[in-house]
């Protein structure tokens, strides 16, 4: 069998915290997790925090990326 014709699995973990969010994708090579994609995007959600509620803009923000 050929490198070409082996499917490898891939997975992928987003991380939604409250100043950014973080997505990264990696695949299986050999019983090892390879990281293929990194992204990381700033939205400071807790900026926009009311209390309970997040504001308008936070949302957007959040809601952009």
């Amino acid at each position: 069998m050929s490198a070409n014709s082996t499917s490898q699995q891939q997975f992928a973990a987003l991380d939604l915290g409250s100043n950014s969010f973080h997505l990264i994708i990696v695949r299986l090579v050999e019983g090892q997790l390879q990281p293929i994609f990194k992204f990381k995007q700033p939205v400071q959600l807790a900026q926009g925090l009311n209390g309970r509620y997040l504001s308008d803009a936070a949302s957007a923000r959040g809601l952009d990326v």
